[in-house]
């Protein structure tokens, strides 16, 4: 089916079933496991490591609250195909296929919310062992909870009132503004990232075999939206945004990541790894548990 600009671009309810392409179809259905399984390498290095020394909670803080709003946004502008799915016999199966960017937006948002806790109590326990102040690392790790859970809470308690209503098009620009909104917060989310990585020239917490896919994907299920499945661009653009900003924060982590460049110099030059780019990020953070523990070393001394 052909997609206008007019489509890619409108800003309306989504309010018809769409007819999704194979190829559209299939690439939605694995978008929702990748989104599950990509941030467990993440938890993996961070469990190995025993620290996340370099990886900035705020960023994780932000992008729950970016990726809270977006599924809210989906859920409002797509209310009226929900619907659909219990109109007659068979649509609960007919539905599900305009639904896919929902599904895989859900995912992604509910695997990586547990990264903020994890991360802020490592920060907080490193803080301690050095001498730091545990106890305002811990008040800045609840006060974080609560901020997010009170603007996820604000910005969608308006749901409400749409299913009251029964249909999305009096809130069709309330989930709009919600989408740019989530633009803003997902583009600023890699922010506190690269200034910290640059700041203390310091890299090797976050995970390759994480970001590196989620870029790629990213990119793919952009296409998918706007083209594919016909979203609005609220839904897709912030994602285009993020990407890119990911993408800038993954380089110059590579660039101040010790063992990354230490992998580079011994395995890179003298001859071409057999498994290709991902046996590249699987070494450096393997190779990762040896710098980490050095700079903690250097910074108790």
């Amino acid at each position: 089916m052909a997609v206008t600009l007019n489509q890619i671009f409108e800003l309306k309810c989504l309010s018809e079933l769409e007819d999704v392409s194979s190829v559209a179809l299939y690439v939605g259905l694995l978008a929702i496991p990748l989104c599950l399984l990509t941030p467990v390498p993440q938890y993996y290095k961070l469990y190995k490591r025993g620290s996340a020394a370099g990886f900035s909670s705020m960023m994780l803080l932000i992008g729950n609250i970016g990726r809270s709003l977006n599924v809210i946004n989906l859920l409002i502008l797509h209310y009226d195909q929900i619907r659909l799915c219990s109109s007659g016999p068979g649509m609960m199966i007919k539905c599900q296929p305009s639904l896919l960017v929902l599904y895989s937006g859900l995912s992604g948002c509910l695997s990586l919310f547990p990264l903020y806790f994890v991360v802020s109590i490592m920060n907080s326990r490193r803080s301690s062992a050095l001498g730091g102040s545990g106890s305002s690392s811990h008040r800045r790790l609840w006060i974080g909870l609560f901020t997010q859970f009170f603007i996820i809470g604000l910005v969608g308690s308006p749901f409400i009132m749409v299913i009251q209503e029964g249909r999305c098009a009096p809130f069709q620009t309330y989930a709009n503004i919600v989408g740019f909104f989530n633009a803003f917060f997902l583009c600023a989310q890699f922010l506190p990232q690269i200034f910290l990585t640059w700041t203390q020239k310091e890299g090797g917490a976050i995970s390759y075999l994480t970001y590196f896919p989620d870029v790629l994907g990213g990119y793919i299920m952009t296409v998918e939206k706007a083209f594919g499945t016909h979203e609005r661009i609220s839904t897709w653009m912030p994602y285009a945004l993020m990407h890119t900003l990911e993408l800038i924060m993954l380089i110059l982590n590579a660039t101040f990541d010790d063992s990354f460049r230490e992998w580079l110099r011994h395995s890179v030059r003298p001859h071409r790894s057999r498994y290709g780019p991902l046996r590249v990020m699987a070494d450096s953070d393997d190779l990762d548990d040896s710098a980490s523990l050095k700079r903690d070393a250097r910074d108790r001394t």
